[in-house]
């Protein structure tokens, strides 16, 4: 079977972690977020003036027309996610003695706790690609917009945070603490904890 090959020189990638028993009811809100009316739900729920920020309205283009215009780009660079699972030992609480330790194991408690964790993972290509030869070993340089890199970059950003971080955050409230990576063109690590 023939390929045709392209290769992308920046990249944004998310990866939250959760403990897999969210994995169902992760998985249906995500799947919500690939459906037009969802979008379209969601983009009419951020105020005008931040959307306008990163999606500029053009000149005559209407309402319609301007949140058609966000659905295609969201459609041509929100495709899909990926799960996988590792399993992860965590301690309960503060760092322990053996004794404190004990003492939780006495009443039935566990300090060293096993879980099973759920990544799910968000690859984002991010500028055009590069048609090349299947050459993996070349070394290249190529003239990049950065200005287009880091417009289109802050815009994934954006709808990511108001699309599916938002969406997240709400159907898995009873955690204590949710972890996302970020990697590729800058690499962070957000964390939200329960308040109280």
């Amino acid at each position: 079977m023939d390929y045709n090959y392209e290769t992308f020189e920046n990249v944004i990638i998310y990866e939250f972690f959760m403990p897999l028993t969210n994995e169902r009811l992760l998985r249906s809100a995500l799947d919500d977020m690939f459906f037009k009316d969802t979008v379209i739900s969601r983009l009419e729920n951020i105020p005008a003036v931040e959307l306008n920020a990163y999606f500029p309205i053009k000149d005559l283009e209407n309402e319609g027309k301007y949140i058609e215009r966000l659905c295609n780009w969201i459609s041509k660079r929100f495709v899909g996610y990926s799960i996988e699972t590792v399993s992860g030992r965590l301690k309960a609480g503060a760092l322990k003695t053996y004794a404190e330790a004990g003492k939780l194991l006495s009443k039935g408690l566990s300090y060293l706790i096993d879980e099973t964790t759920a990544i799910v993972r968000f690859i984002f290509p991010v500028g055009g690609s590069m048609h090349e030869d299947s050459d993996f070993e070349r070394n290249h340089s190529s003239k990049v917009d950065k200005e287009s890199i880091y417009r289109e970059a802050n815009q994934i950003k954006f709808c990511f945070k108001k699309l599916f971080v938002k969406k997240i955050l709400e159907v898995v409230p009873a955690e204590n603490e949710i972890w996302m990576l970020e990697s590729g063109l800058r690499a962070k690590l957000h964390i939200w904890k329960k308040e109280g």
